[in-house]
């Protein structure tokens, strides 16, 4: 599986399914943009008709929760879910996400902290920092 692939996690402690968009794997965990699977025909379902709908969220999994990872994919006659939320829709989904497809949002700001020549960074906080020697 790589990034920008629609698939299904299954987590313990406590147990969940959840449904979306893999953004990362790595050995420390996975970073889906999804909703849990119990959610996703209410989901879908507030997408067609234009309500304000619940959204998705990004969110990171530690890797002692994952049981398994598996693709979202059409199986005989019964479609993905991937399938379903686009005929209910008629919305592309990584559009719809703004997500493309190598597992990229499109709008994800980039967070620069401007730093000082007197040895002082700005933390997320706006508050000043001493650097401290030898880091």
């Amino acid at each position: 599986m790589k990034p920008g692939s629609v698939v299904v996690v299954h987590l313990h402690s406590p147990r969940e399914k959840v449904w979306g968009v893999l953004l990362t794997l790595t050995g420390s965990g996975i970073t889906v943009k999804g909703i849990e699977l119990s959610s996703f025909e209410d989901w879908t379902r507030q997408v067609a008709s234009g309500e304000e709908s619940i959204g998705l969220s990004t969110i990171f999994y530690p890797m002692h929760r994952v049981e398994r990872v598996e693709l979202d994919e059409t199986v005989g006659g019964i479609a993905s879910c991937r399938d379903t939320f686009e005929q209910r829709t008629g919305k592309d989904l990584f559009r719809y996400l703004k997500v493309s497809q190598s597992g990229r949002t499109r709008s994800a700001p980039v967070l620069q902290f401007p730093s000082s020549s007197q040895g002082q960074a700005q933390n997320p906080r706006g508050k000043a920092s001493k650097k401290k020697p030898g880091r």
